[in-house]
């Protein structure tokens, strides 16, 4: 029994739920155990995302294990996202606005990859290679089956969509294939999203 109880000493201090608050103290707790080092914020403003993230941690890092509310980090999330108190929210979009705060980049960096698409008219076989991009998560559609996490990934790096191709002067079909270049420093978040094709149209399937 004794093998189930973990160490205290290991155990990262608790953030109290007042109604719906799980999918920012999950994503805060499980950033903070990456022991991510933030130097101070010195350009930071009071009201931004790092700002209210930064000061989270600190007192995660506190020697008390007695829980409490991130009442900063919820404000925030409030008045720059608007987000409703005490309604359930999505917690990779949640995950994507912490990220997207461009006042500071210590956390952003560390979960920042890049890929290049290239892209290939159907009709006339021209082949273009587009520009660099950023990405924080690698989505895997869960319309089938997923057996192999590589392989899902890997089918999931090659999309058909309609685009415009100078040397047909219209839009018409392409394939596009992603490369990545570099993978995120720390941790690449998979994404497992519930998506339905009909019609050619994707839409989530709750």
């Amino acid at each position: 029994m004794n093998d189930f109880i973990p160490n205290v000493g290991n155990v990262t201090r608790g953030l109290t739920n007042k109604g719906n608050d799980c999918w920012l103290n999950s994503l805060v707790q499980c950033i903070h155990a990456l022991n991510i080092v933030l130097p101070e914020c010195q350009s930071c403003a009071p009201d931004s995302v790092q700002f209210a993230l930064k000061s989270t941690f600190k007192k995660l890092n506190r020697g008390t294990k007695s829980p409490f509310y991130p009442q900063e980090l919820h404000n925030v999330f409030r008045n720059k996202f608007e987000y409703v108190k005490g309604r359930q929210q999505d917690i990779h979009e949640s995950y994507t606005n912490l990220l997207s705060d461009d006042t500071d980049t210590d956390v952003t960096v560390q979960f920042l990859g890049i890929s290049q698409y290239t892209k290939v008219c159907v009709t006339c076989n021209k082949r273009e290679i587009l520009d660099f991009e950023g990405f924080n998560s690698i989505f895997i559609s869960l319309d089938e089956e997923v057996t192999d996490i590589v392989e899902s990934i890997e089918d999931n790096l090659v999309d058909s969509v309609d685009l415009y191709c100078d040397k047909c002067a219209s839009k018409t079909a392409h394939v596009r294939i992603a490369f990545f270049i570099f993978m995120p420093e720390t941790m690449t978040t998979i994404v497992f999203k519930r998506f339905v094709n009909n019609d050619n149209l994707w839409q989530k399937n709750d």
